[in-house]
């Protein structure tokens, strides 16, 4: 495995534990720096079916504990392999639909 590669794959780790923190957090409606950066707070836009609808179609958690495990699959392999480009697909996308709910809804 290249250098680069073990460093997207930690980064990755530390993401999705990161995120998944914050997550329980936020549900839990435990207040912190994690549970209340880069939160929307203005619901007004957009109506609680959406949300929960949003919540049900796009489910972080699903996200978060899959990279986290193929995270920990490849560098116990030690190889990026195909699992290691999905994440390199996954990411991107996780970052556009984070962008497009939070700046357009």
């Amino acid at each position: 495995m290249k250098t680069w590669q073990k460093y997207w794959l930690y980064f990755i780790l530390l993401y999705s534990s990161i995120h998944f923190l914050r997550d329980i957090f936020q549900d839990l409606g435990i207040n912190n720096v994690l549970s209340t950066i880069f939160v929307k707070n203005d619901y007004h836009r957009v109506s609680r079916e959406a949300i929960n609808v949003y919540r049900l179609v796009f489910n972080t958690y699903v996200l978060e504990i899959s990279g986290f495990l193929i995270s920990l699959y490849c560098l116990h392999r030690n190889k990026f392999g195909g699992f290691g480009y999905l994440t390199a697909l996954a990411f991107p996308f996780v970052v556009a639909a984070w962008s497009t709910y939070y700046f357009f809804f």
